[in-house]
């Protein structure tokens, strides 16, 4: 194998490399849902249920930054699923004050 073949199947196999992780960004980026939402939360109460359901109908209304949303999921879904619900609450709660965006819709226990 000559140094400019070898140099070709690197540069082939980096450009590879790139548009998989491209790839597995926007896969990642899939849009939240109130299924995807009930299935990692596990809300427990009608009254979580209902939070859940206004938030993604806030997202979909574009009142609700999907990202926020995003961000709060993310930190939830690997914490004990009995607590995820009020944690996804609580974040989303801080991240929307960080961003002087208001959240008028509360969790009710």
């Amino acid at each position: 194998m000559d140094r400019r073949h070898f140099l070709l199947m690197g540069i082939q196999l980096l450009t590879t490399g790139v548009v998989a992780a491209q790839a597995g960004r926007l896969a990642a980026a899939e849009p939240i849902s109130y299924d995807r939402l009930m299935s990692t939360l596990y809300p427990k109460t009608e009254g979580e249920k209902k939070y859940l359901k206004e938030i993604t109908a806030l997202v979909r209304a574009r009142k609700l930054p999907e990202k926020l949303v995003y961000a709060a999921w993310r930190s939830a879904e690997s914490k004990q699923k009995n607590r995820r619900v009020r944690i996804f609450a609580e974040t989303l709660a801080i991240l929307c004050k960080r961003s002087d965006v208001p959240l008028k819709v509360k969790l009710t226990l």
